[in-house]
C-alpha cells in the first residue's frame, strides 16, 4: 500500500475468546473451534506479534493467571 496516510503493513487483531465460537457450538463449529485452538499459540508466540493481555478480573472471578489456559497463553507470549 503506497497511499499517503494509510498503514504500510498489514495488521490483524485476534481476541481469542471473542474470535472463537463459544458453547453451545454446532458440530461444524466444534470442528472449526478445535482446529483454531490447535493453531492459537501462533498468535502468542510468533516474534512479529505483539500481545496485549486483558488480565483484570472482577473480585468474584478466579484471577487471570490462576486459570490454566490464560496462564499458558501468558507464558507462551513471553517466548
Amino acid at each position: 500500500n503506497t497511499q499517503p496516510g494509510l498503514l504500510m503493513r498489514r495488521i490483524a487483531i485476534f481476541i481469542d475468546w471473542c474470535s472463537l465460537m463459544q458453547e453451545p457450538r454446532s458440530p461444524t463449529e466444534s470442528i472449526l473451534y478445535d482446529r483454531a485452538l490447535r493453531q492459537a499459540s501462533l498468535w502468542y508466540s510468533h516474534r512479529q506479534v505483539r500481545v496485549w493481555l486483558f488480565s483484570t478480573t472482577p473480585d468474584s472471578v478466579t484471577p487471570y493467571l490462576r486459570r490454566g489456559w490464560p496462564h499458558f497463553l501468558s507464558a507462551d507470549a513471553l517466548l
